[in-house]
């Protein structure tokens, strides 16, 4: 739940407007000065010790939402994974071509295009490795591409040699934010002659309650794409659709940003009590952290509670167990 960091903000020095508009400085007991106090050696600054807190809450937030959600609805964790790209073809390359980007594509619901998306869903690369040929050593330009919205997701430049497998992106994984019905992963053929890798009949991940399909493709310099069913152009890897709640808080943060203002709150003050600072902030002030953390705790249980009762997923949606029965219990730990 990476779309957390920084969806809350501290207030000081050159600080930058969070998404939320909201400051963790701006709850009671918590100022700029005692964050600062306690930080150690290793943080340095308050800075740091934002870092920290703000990590620790992510996970313990992402936690406490599977608790939640997990005593009503049985979520997958992986819809379906193609392995794509193997054997490799090299009698018969793709030569080069100026500005032109080949690769492969995750068409969602490829039979049914107007069909709505999991929130639920994530589409992933992993493990995706190239080969092809230039004539020496040479960095190509790599990306993740969101057609439908025109968006680039990811990129890099990377320098690949004749003839070698070269790691790309260990894993590259779709948010709430750029979730779409084609998701290319391709490479500019301005420098790289084009070796064909295979994409298993039918490139499909079919899944008993939903369907994608990987195909290959070819972007002209002109904009014209050229599908291909049986080439994913160098590349090999898995194209993978996962179902995890990340995609939903993310797409819901304005819900939960109470509940997160509250919860960072308690883990700062845990942070002020067992620090090993000595200071009035950790030392005469501590009960009264205490006090306090147990006040945000309370605060940020509700706030979550009640977040999440207001979202409701439809018990049909691919990304929830086929024909379970959908409990109808309380959100509450």
């Amino acid at each position: 739940m990476d779309c957390l960091l920084n969806h809350i903000g501290i207030l000081g020095c050159n600080s930058v407007t969070p998404p939320s508009g909201v400051y963790i400085n701006e709850l009671p007991g918590i100022s700029l000065k005692s964050i600062d106090k306690i930080a150690d050696s290793e943080q340095a600054t308050y800075l740091g010790v934002w870092d920290d807190v703000q990590k620790r809450t992510v996970r313990k937030f992402g936690t406490a939402i599977t608790s939640y959600f997990g005593r009503k609805y049985e979520v997958k964790k992986l819809v379906d994974s193609l392995r794509f790209g193997t054997p490799l073809d090299i009698t018969n390359p793709t030569p080069l071509s100026p500005d032109e980007w080949r690769g492969v594509t995750i068409v969602m619901n490829p039979f049914n295009p107007n069909a709505d998306i999991s929130k639920l869903l994530t589409q992933a690369f992993t493990e995706i490795e190239f080969n092809g040929y230039v004539k020496v050593a040479a960095d190509i330009q790599f990306r993740v591409y969101d057609e439908l919205n025109g968006v680039e997701l990811w990129s890099d430049s990377i320098s690949i040699s004749p003839d070698t497998w070269t790691s790309i992106t260990p894993f590259w994984s779709s948010s709430v934010h750029d979730i779409s019905t084609r998701i290319r992963l391709e490479y500019n053929a301005t420098k790289v002659d084009s070796y064909k890798t295979e994409i298993p009949e039918g490139g499909c991940c079919i899944d008993t309650c939903m369907d994608a399909k990987l195909i290959g493709h070819v972007l002209s310099a002109a904009g014209v794409i050229t599908e291909h069913d049986d080439n994913a152009f160098g590349f090999r890897g898995y194209a993978s659709l996962r179902c995890s709640l990340d995609g939903l808080v993310c797409g819901n943060r304005d819900l939960f940003t109470t509940g997160l203002w509250y919860m960072m709150g308690a883990e700062m003050l845990t942070e002020r009590i067992y620090s090993d600072r000595i200071n009035n902030y950790t030392t005469i002030n501590r009960e009264k952290a205490k006090e306090l953390r147990a006040e945000f705790v309370t605060e940020y249980e509700n706030e979550i509670n009640r977040a999440a009762e207001t979202i409701k997923l439809n018990p049909m949606d691919f990304c929830l167990e086929c024909n379970s029965q959908v409990m109808d219990l309380p959100l509450r730990p």
